[in-house]
């Protein structure tokens, strides 16, 4: 069954049933306990759901968040941390900032323009000042240390899971503000899954292609592309 978009005008009671249907599986990442593994790989935001690449992620870290809209509309929205684990290795972590309420204007309060930090590569796209959209691919010499400001949550989870940091990290960004909802999401790899920076490049713009219709509402369901594999996965299925 397909989750309803935006505009459609079912009766209330299939509109119902066809929400718990959407949601059947998927991780609230507003109301698990934390931390809480992701057993099914989808991550549900309200309404929205997005689908993980393979592989074992844990919510581990989230932050309720306050939104403004027209006229001084009061609502939340969440901003949470999912990592994929493997054997003690942290293979890579996402950032996830959604509203758990659309409504006119909604915006969580901060700087509305793109970064202009050091990068890889960096493109605003944004058509109006106030409705920034950004995609960006930058990267951090220690995950560890990029975490200090971003979220100490999730070092201390690594601390007490015993999950080692994988030292450099290449991180992909991308947000957009519309004038009835917004989305931001980040993912951390670490620097061997890439061969260039060109390949960064590519698998950000198919993120964007994923997570642009589902930030604007324009799909309540959306699937993140695989992850490059590191160049150890890559060699150990090689061929002898």
């Amino acid at each position: 069954m397909k989750c309803f978009a935006p505009g459609a005008r079912p009766m209330a009671a299939a509109l119902l049933l066809a929400l718990a249907a959407c949601g059947a599986g998927a991780t609230d990442i507003a109301t698990a306990a934390l931390p809480s593994d992701v057993s099914d790989g989808v991550l549900q935001v309200a309404q929205r759901r997005l689908r993980l690449p393979p592989g074992h992620w844990v919510l581990v870290a989230r932050d309720i968040v306050e939104t403004l809209g027209r006229k001084q509309q009061a609502g939340t929205g969440i901003q949470a941390w999912i990592a994929r684990e493997d054997a003690g290795r942290l293979d890579a972590l996402i950032s996830l900032s959604l509203p758990l309420e659309d409504f006119p204007k909604v915006h969580h309060q901060g700087d509305n323009r793109c970064s202009d930090e050091d990068s890889i590569e960096r493109a605003d796209l944004s058509g109006n000042p106030n409705l920034p959209e950004c995609l960006g691919v930058y990267g951090h010499r220690d995950l560890v240390q990029a975490l200090a400001t971003r979220s100490p949550a999730v070092a201390a989870w690594m601390l007490a899971a015993k999950v080692s940091n994988p030292g450099p990290v290449v991180r992909f960004t991308y947000r957009q503000r519309t004038d009835f909802s917004y989305g931001g999401i980040s993912l951390f790899l670490p620097t061997a899954h890439f061969e260039s920076d060109e390949v960064a490049s590519a698998w950000a713009k198919q993120m964007r292609e994923v997570c642009k219709p589902l930030f604007e509402g324009r799909v309540r369901d959306a699937t993140l592309p695989r992850t490059p594999a590191s160049s150890e996965e890559t060699a150990a299925s090689a061929p002898n």
